[in-house]
């Protein structure tokens, strides 16, 4: 375990700097698109009040939270607690702050913490039978988003099929990965905070450019998301020839190999 002050030094140049500097670039962008510009705005931005940036501020929360206790019932009880949350949102609606309740997300860290505190994805890796039913599961969801238009992070069953997808995701990047040469997915996990940060302007602008339907827009985040990948494969390859630009490329998140 590190200290608290390594840790958090660490997480202050790899996360908070390039919250901060995406944060100026992508909301500076909206202002010359939108021609708006309010005096808190910036802050509401940052902080992702009606922004993707609200992952971040919840993300933060929650290392503090699971860096004080993450102990296998604290696990547990936050998973619970998710449960709860989304049950509530089901039955009383969503509020502006529901992408910020860090109820809403607070199961899945510890889905997480679990996972990785008892190895548990080399059994999902290794049990054809979890797959199988992990497949059924996502079927299920997949059936209810077309037939049923319920789609989105708070319905009562999204975190079951969200969980459920993981098994299947782990297996397909291993499938394809060991198939290729270049591992296209060990890329996007390096580069995963640039992308996420510089992404959604991206996605917005593929949306405006295509037609609406459920099956465009599964597929048009995937676009955006190559469209980044390549963006972040563009500037690494320059930054390899200056230390300069790789110090700044650092700070907005990418990773060089």
């Amino acid at each position: 375990k590190e200290k608290a002050g390594e840790f958090w030094k660490k997480k202050g140049k790899s996360i908070l700097i390039p919250w901060v500097l995406c944060g100026i670039c992508t909301y500076g962008l909206n202002c010359i698109l939108e021609k708006n510009l309010e005096l808190f705005g910036f802050v509401k931005w940052i902080f992702g009040y009606g922004t993707w940036y609200y992952y971040m501020t919840v993300l933060l929360m929650l290392y503090v939270f699971f860096s004080v206790n993450s102990s296998d019932i604290v696990c547990l009880g936050a998973i619970g607690a998710t449960i709860l949350s989304v049950v509530f949102h089901q039955i009383f609606g969503g509020t502006k702050f529901q992408y910020l309740n860090v109820l809403n997300w607070i199961g899945f860290f510890a889905v997480g913490i679990l996972m990785r505190r008892y190895r548990l994805d080399r059994i999902l890796r290794n049990s054809h039978w979890i797959q199988y039913v992990c497949i059924f599961i996502v079927g299920i969801g997949v059936s209810r988003t077309i037939y049923a238009n319920e789609y989105g992070y708070f319905y009562v069953a999204s975190m079951l099929y969200e969980v459920a997808s993981f098994p299947i995701i782990l297996k397909l990047c291993r499938m394809i990965a060991s198939r290729i040469k270049v591992n296209h997915f060990v890329f996007i996990g390096q580069q995963t905070l640039f992308i996420y940060l510089l992404h959604m302007q991206v996605v917005q602008a593929i949306g405006t450019r295509i037609p609406a339907g459920l099956v465009v827009d599964m597929l048009y985040p995937i676009i955006a998301l190559e469209i980044m990948v390549f963006l972040a494969w563009v500037i690494i390859k320059i930054s390899s020839k200056s230390r300069i630009i790789s110090l700044c490329a650092s700070y907005f998140g990418l990773k060089s190999n």
